[in-house]
């Protein structure tokens, strides 16, 4: 069938005008007459047809001796040549005998496909000798490639040869930021300030997974992304909470509280936007979540720790202060407990003369749902409790420094007094009311 095929191809060729020769050459090439068919194809002027068939049969040596007669008789025995180990190179890359195809391929200048096949083997040493020997001009596109490679094996020295090279200081950037070569990315910020953007959010980034959240609260208020940094704080906040770390979670609270109020107009003169009003009263409301939980973290470790450096009168400044703010919430912040606070009050305003405060105390932990273990104890201590005066002692209440209004230990309105409404001042030592009037 082959020869029919055969006769066909010629009579066609024949009629277009095609030189009797190639068939003849071809004729001699399906016999397996190999050397007569180039002879044939050299004595038409083709000898590149002699170097095609013997390439195509994988018979390299011959190849070669034909492409150099080409050479010779046409000129331009550098295509010839070229074309010649290309042809070589991929059949090497087809018997999967890489590294001679690597050669090849830089012999024959096909230096994209030698690049390929060194990063797909990971040939660190061949590809810096290639990457060397290429040309910013012409090759721009290749050593983009190599530098890639680099980076990807983590060798940064070679991956910034090859960025320097090229001139390609945006890349040079990305590379610093994907190495976390954090003082390079600076340095080379200073000079090419465009690139800011590729530096800031990044190195934000990096802090915050690093654990160095101070910092990254700067970073990214620097990259102008003050609202990653406030999720960043709620995450951390959330976290404290569920580790049971009070007081860290009321150090976030305060610092997104500083971050709310630096977003304010600083001109205490200026009219507030809507929004700025409600940025207002998202800053009292961080402030107090603060506040809340600083406090309630020495009652806590009071109630969890064996020993408790605070003294017993603290403990009851501060169930005070944490009552007077529960009583303007509609609801407990998230992990506190009701029960601990009342219960350190119960026991400590009775140990200190505040009986009327512990009777209450007594009486809404029994309308509370308590561990099993409290429940006979905090029901023998109200029935302990009613048997005391229903007073609290003079010296424990206190005093508005604002009009001289006695006021009760506790009171529904908050932290402030009950006559003339100015808020109290506290001490965030020892919680006691500070001998301080705010002025208009």
């Amino acid at each position: 069938m082959k020869y029919i095929d055969l006769v066909a191809d010629t009579e066609e060729g024949l009629k277009k005008g095609e030189p009797p020769f190639m068939f003849r050459a071809l004729s001699l090439a399906y016999q397996r007459k190999f050397h007569e068919a180039a002879k044939e194809y050299a004595e038409g002027g083709r000898a590149d047809k002699a170097m095609e068939m013997f390439t195509d049969m994988r018979m390299f040596d011959e190849a070669k001796v034909w492409a150099e007669e080409y050479a010779k008789t046409h000129g331009g025995g550098d295509i010839s040549l070229t074309d010649f180990v290309n042809r070589q190179a991929e059949w090497a890359e087809e018997t999967s005998d890489y590294e001679s195809a690597v050669n090849m391929y830089v012999q024959a200048k096909k230096f994209e496909k030698a690049v390929a096949l060194v990063g797909k083997n990971n040939w660190r040493d061949k590809l810096v000798e290639i990457m060397r020997v290429l040309d910013v001009k012409d090759d721009a596109k290749v050593i983009q490639q190599c530098a890639g490679h680099f980076a990807r094996w983590g060798d940064s020295s070679h991956a910034k040869e090859a960025y320097n090279k090229l001139g390609d200081h945006a890349g040079l950037m990305t590379l610093h930021v994907q190495q976390n070569q954090w003082d390079d990315a600076f340095a080379l910020l200073k000079q090419h300030p465009e690139y800011a953007e590729k530096v800031h959010l990044p190195y934000a980034n990096w802090l915050a997974d690093n654990d160095r959240f101070d910092e990254a609260r700067v970073a990214y208020r620097v990259a102008g992304r003050s609202e990653m940094s406030t999720r960043m704080l709620e995450q951390l906040t959330l976290n404290a909470v569920l580790m049971r770390r009070f007081k860290d979670a009321g150090y976030y609270y305060w610092l997104m509280s500083e971050e709310a109020a630096d977003s304010l107009p600083k001109d205490s003169r200026a009219l507030l936007s809507d929004d700025d009003e409600a940025k207002l009263v998202r800053f009292h409301e961080l402030k107090d979540r603060s506040e809340i939980y600083y406090a309630y973290d020495y009652v806590f470790r009071a109630m969890e720790e064996p020993f408790s450096s605070c003294l017993p009168s603290t403990l009851l400044n501060i169930g005070q202060f944490l009552l007077s703010k529960f009583a303007t919430h509609d609801e407990m912040p998230m992990g506190i407990s009701l029960s601990y606070v009342l219960i350190t009050i119960a026991k400590h305003g009775e140990a200190l003369g505040a009986y009327k405060l512990a009777r209450f105390a007594y009486n809404k932990l029994q309308s509370l749902r308590i561990p099993a273990a409290w429940q006979a104890e905090v029901d023998l201590a109200s029935v302990v409790a009613r048997s005391r005066p229903n007073v609290d002692g003079d010296d424990l209440l206190p005093l508005c420094f604002r009009c001289s209004t006695t006021n009760p230990l506790v009171s529904v309105k908050g932290d402030v007094c009950i006559n003339c409404g100015g808020h109290f001042v506290r001490s965030f030592v020892t919680f006691e009311h500070l001998p301080m009037v705010e002025f208009h």
